[in-house]
C-alpha cells in the first residue's frame, strides 16, 4: 500500500517537473495544438520565437538550435524528434508533417566552423575567454527540406543542401550529402538508394 502510494506521488512529481520544463522551453519557440516539449527537449533560441516553429501535435525530445546570427528550424504537424537528436540552423530547415526522427540523428544545415583556421581559433578564444563569441566568417550553409512522411533513422546525419523527398526512409546510421527522391530508401555513408519505401 505504501509502496503504491509512493509510486503514484512520483509520477504525479514527474508529471508536474515535466509540465514545467514544457513551459519554460516554449518560451523559446512557437508551438501548435498539443505539441509538447519532452523533459530531454530543448529549444536554444535567443531571438524571436518565430525563428522556432512546432506544428500542431509535434513532440520534441532532442535539441533544436538556431544561431544568434541567423537560422529557422519549421517543423510541421505530428512529428517526433527523438531523443539525443540535434537539427542546428544557421540557414534554414524545413521539416514537413508526419515526419520522424528516430534517437541520435544529426541534422545541419551548415558546417558550424569557418574554413580559415585563424577565424577559428579566434572564435574558440572568444568563446574561451568572454563567454560569447562574435559572427563566425566563412561558414557554409545551405537550407535543407525533409518533406512529409519522411522517417530518419537513428544515428544518421543530414547535411546542408539536402532535400529529402516525401515518404523517404534514411536507414540507420546513414549519412546523407545529396537529394534523396521520393519514397526511396538509402542507406550508407555516403546514403545510396537500396530500394523503395510505401505510400
Amino acid at each position: 500500500m505504501m509502496l503504491s502510494l509512493l509510486a503514484r506521488l512520483r509520477g504525479r512529481w514527474v508529471q508536474a517537473m515535466d509540465s514545467l520544463w514544457d513551459r519554460r522551453q516554449q518560451r523559446y519557440c512557437q508551438c501548435g495544438e498539443g505539441s509538447k516539449i519532452l523533459s530531454s527537449g530543448r529549444v536554444v533560441n535567443s531571438g524571436d520565437a518565430g525563428n522556432v516553429v512546432l506544428g500542431k501535435w509535434t513532440w520534441l525530445a532532442g535539441e533544436l538550435l538556431v544561431y544568434p546570427h541567423g537560422g529557422r528550424i519549421d517543423i510541421g504537424d505530428h512529428c517526433y524528434v527523438g531523443e539525443g537528436t540535434r537539427i542546428w540552423s544557421l540557414s534554414n530547415v524545413r521539416i514537413g508533417s508526419r515526419v520522424f526522427l528516430s534517437h541520435g540523428v544529426n541534422v545541419h544545415d551548415n558546417d558550424a566552423h569557418s574554413l580559415s583556421a585563424a577565424e577559428r581559433h579566434r572564435h574558440f578564444r572568444e568563446r574561451v575567454q568572454t563567454g560569447a563569441a562574435s559572427f563566425v566568417e566563412n561558414v557554409s550553409s545551405g537550407d535543407i527540406e525533409i518533406c512529409d512522411d519522411a522517417w530518419i533513422g537513428f544515428n544518421s546525419t543530414i547535411l546542408k543542401g539536402v532535400r529529402i523527398g516525401e515518404g523517404a526512409i534514411i536507414g540507420a546510421c546513414s549519412t546523407v550529402t545529396r537529394d534523396v527522391a521520393p519514397y526511396t530508401v538509402v542507406v550508407g555513408n555516403p546514403a545510396a538508394p537500396v530500394g523503395q519505401s510505401l505510400p
